[in-house]
């Protein structure tokens, strides 16, 4: 089992070879180094699977500059229309609603500042 401590032991290198990301230059004499270095071998082995996944991730993309001004004018346009929209109740509601009207709730005032 790879441990914390041959993590710390591993050369920087070994997570970009794991990764993919070590230089063409620096590959060839890593790839020496690694038949001989235990620590960077384990590196190597327990990472290089996220390695192949980070690299089918698809790339990152900005989303549109004006992406959240849209969505909060969407929302807001949603709102209206369901407040505009009359509630309809059936009359067994509506005339409990008129014998137990359900009062107003206000939220408590906090202290002045």
């Amino acid at each position: 089992m790879f441990s914390e401590r041959d993590l710390v032991l591993a050369h920087p290198e070994a997570f970009d070879f794991a990764w993919g990301n070590l230089p063409r230059d620096g590959h060839a004499e890593f790839t020496c180094h690694l038949g001989g270095c235990r620590y960077c071998q384990g590196v190597v082995e327990e990472y290089s699977e996220i390695g192949r996944i980070v690299k089918n991730l698809p790339p990152c993309v900005e989303p549109p500059a004006d992406l959240e001004d849209r969505t909060v004018a969407a929302m807001v346009a949603a709102l209206a229309e369901q407040r505009a929209k009359p509630v309809s109740r059936s009359d067994a509601e509506d005339q409990a609603a008129r014998v137990y009207p359900i009062p107003e709730v206000h939220p408590a005032a906090g202290p002045e500042t």
